[in-house]
């Protein structure tokens, strides 16, 4: 207990400066940050196995400064998979295991928050944040790929790989499907996604949320593609796909797949409202509620009628206590497994601003750092990760 206190101590005095939003910062001042939390994750890791990992990494950032501004970016990742290996995901007790875990992908934060949109940013800064950031998404897309050519998990299991920070493949015994893909990779790879799954659902148009080679790499397998429109920008389905655009309360069967929607939106009242499912899955014992980016919020409360939901995953900015009371409050939820997998952290694609970072997510009250709220149990995972639940 005085671990853990002493630990939110020193956090709360290295966060004093910032502001919720993360700000451009030169790289000069963003590695001094990254170095100072480093020192702070040091303090606390003292006596573990990460302890002298983390200390030599502190010296060497701070002897290779002067000479080699940005090998930070590179080595911060590098010290972050290292951190993500010793402490692999697992349900958030706040205790040791569980705070270097945060730690690591608090550390994770920094680099990719290079401001690489920047007109002024020096060429081999971006370089360097591009080499980085490149190995870092090739990386988890060939953990991806490794995670598919495991067997299946044994009845009861469901095994949960993140693809990106919003796309997840969800495997059982008896099925595996994706949701919200965003996929990178080669032709080939997504031809092996496909022959992999049973069927793939997207949420919203958005390009985080999907990839038009991979949707038709379903579509050429024979694999259900459902979308919230009859076409999204970039893939208009040759083969009739499972086009959800209502709410819908009384379960559609999808490859196995009891599917219940509320269709919401995001941008609601911006020009015109981007379409988003809320989907609800059920199967084989499981329940899973994948929120997309949905900004429709009174529909959620329609959750407290809906089967309880054993798995969450909807991104922590999205007013997500508005999303978690329903689901919490139907009926049985309070006797029933439930998980919440907070998503969104990261994304590469929007300005630093709005590259919701892991400090966002357990500093700010509307996401989960509200002391009065209870939240259910969550899994904190990175790119490429995985991991398994048993009931």
């Amino acid at each position: 207990m005085k671990k853990i206190l002493f630990t939110l101590f020193l956090l709360s005095a290295a966060m004093t400066s910032m502001a919720f939003d993360w700000k451009p910062q030169p790289n000069e001042k963003l590695r001094t940050d990254m170095i100072a939390y480093a020192e702070t994750v040091l303090r606390y890791a003292k006596g573990s196995a990460a302890e002298p990992i983390i200390r030599d990494f502190v010296a060497r950032q701070k002897y290779i400064a002067d000479e080699q501004p940005y090998a930070w970016i590179s080595e911060t990742h590098q010290l972050v998979e290292t951190l993500k290996n010793m402490y692999p995901p697992k349900i958030d007790d706040k205790y040791f295991e569980t705070q270097m875990r945060r730690h690591a992908l608090r550390l994770l934060d920094y680099p990719l928050h290079v401001d690489n949109r920047s007109k002024d940013i020096n060429a081999a800064e971006l370089e360097a944040y591009n080499q980085a950031t490149n190995t870092y998404l090739a990386n988890s897309r060939k953990q991806v790929l490794q995670w598919l050519e495991q067997p299946a998990p044994p009845q009861g299991i469901v095994d949960i790989c993140l693809i990106y920070n919003m796309g997840y493949l969800i495997r059982t015994s008896e099925r595996t499907f994706a949701i919200d893909i965003r996929w990178a990779g080669t032709e080939a790879e997504a031809q092996t996604i496909a022959e992999h799954a049973d069927c793939i659902f997207v949420s919203h148009p958005h390009g985080d949320h999907y990839t038009p080679m991979l949707l038709k790499a379903f579509e050429q397998a024979g694999k259900p593609v459902v979308l919230p429109a009859a076409t999204l920008p970039g893939f208009t389905p040759s083969k009739p796909a499972v086009v959800i655009d209502n709410t819908i309360l009384t379960a559609r069967m999808v490859a196995g797949i009891e599917v219940r929607c509320l269709h919401g939106a995001q941008e609601v009242g911006v020009n015109d409202s981007v379409p988003n499912n809320v989907y609800i899955l059920t199967f084989d014992g499981w329940t899973m509620l994948h929120q997309g980016d949905n900004e429709n919020i009174p529909i959620q409360k329609k959750l407290i009628d809906m089967p309880v939901c054993n798995l969450i995953f909807a991104p922590a900015w999205n007013n997500i206590q508005e999303l978690l009371r329903p689901a919490m409050e139907a009926e049985d939820a309070d006797v029933k497994p439930m998980y919440f997998f907070p998503t969104h952290q990261n994304e590469l694609e929007h300005v630093v601003r709005h590259r919701e970072s892991y400090w966002e997510l357990f500093n700010r009250k509307d996401r989960m750092g509200n002391p009065d709220f209870k939240y259910p149990p969550f899994v904190l995972m990175d790119n490429g990760e995985s991991f398994q639940i048993s009931k």
